[in-house]
Parts: structure tokens; C-alpha cells; sequence
């Protein structure tokens, strides 16, 4: 930054030069928490989906707010604040052999892989509809920054 001081009689005096330093934005933290959601809160332990649609949910990543439980919940959001350099979670739907589905981005802490989109996903591929899917889930920061590992189920 330059800075020209002027006196009040319109005068300019010498030129000044400051640094400054400006962070880059910093990681988003790794979604945790992520499981299927059959329900009510403390259901969500099974790791087989028998509806129609697969429903998954995670915890809030924040990068200001923090809450420890038990060294398990690192960079997680305090009392379910949003955090304001947080834009929206990447979600990427995997077939039993590794095989991208789709990529979505999503605002919410949870994500419904509905029949619909199943049946989409497969059609493509002249398959039918898949029982085995995986999810990864990371957390994107407003200048697009993506959490460093993602969260795997």
C-alpha cells in the first residue's frame, strides 16, 4: 500500500510504502461424523440401507468454532453455528468397485441419494440400480478451498 500525505493546503508530502500481509484462506477441516441417518438421533450405527433412497447425515465443519468431546470432534461447530468462511459440502457418490456416480454440492449436513438418481447413475452404465454405494464427504471454504481428507462411508 502507498500513501501520500496531503497538508491543508492541498500540498503533497513523500510517498510512503506499507506492507501488508493478507493469510490465504485457510483448509476447511475434515467433515466428521459422517453415518447414515435411519432416524432418530443415536440410530444411525448400521451400515446397511433397506429403503428406497440412502440417507446420510454428518456434524457442521467450522474453521472459527470449535468443540472437543473426548479428542473425537476436532474443528467441529460450536452449538451448531455457522461459520462464515464455510460455503457448502462436496458429496461424491462411489459404486462398490470405486467407480465415480456423481459429485453434488450441498448446504446442508445431509444428503439423500434418492432412487431416482441411483436409477440415473446406472442407466448410464446399462446397469440396474445399486445396493452398495459409498460416500466421501469433504467441506469447501467461500474461495473454494477443499478440506484436505475427505469423510468415508
Amino acid at each position: 500500500v502507498k500513501i501520500t500525505p496531503y497538508n491543508t493546503l492541498g500540498v503533497a508530502g513523500s510517498e510512503s510504502t506499507a506492507w501488508i500481509y493478507v493469510p490465504y484462506p485457510p483448509i476447511p477441516s475434515r467433515v466428521s461424523g459422517l453415518e447414515l441417518d435411519l432416524g432418530a438421533d443415536g440410530e444411525a450405527n448400521a451400515t446397511t440401507w433397506t429403503g428406497k433412497d440412502v440417507k446420510i447425515k454428518w456434524r457442521q465443519a467450522s474453521f472459527t468454532l470449535s468443540t472437543e468431546i473426548n479428542d473425537t470432534e476436532p474443528n467441529g461447530a460450536e452449538y451448531g453455528a455457522n461459520d462464515e468462511y464455510l460455503k457448502d459440502y462436496k458429496v461424491a457418490v462411489y459404486k462398490s468397485d470405486g467407480t465415480l456416480l456423481r459429485e453434488e454440492y450441498v448446504t446442508t449436513t445431509s444428503y439423500i441419494y434418492t432412487f431416482e438418481k441411483n436409477f440415473e447413475d446406472a442407466a448410464k452404465r446399462a446397469e440396474s440400480p445399486y445396493r452398495t454405494v459409498s460416500f466421501k464427504v469433504w467441506a469447501r471454504g467461500k474461495q473454494n478451498q477443499i478440506s484436505e481428507q475427505a469423510a468415508t462411508l
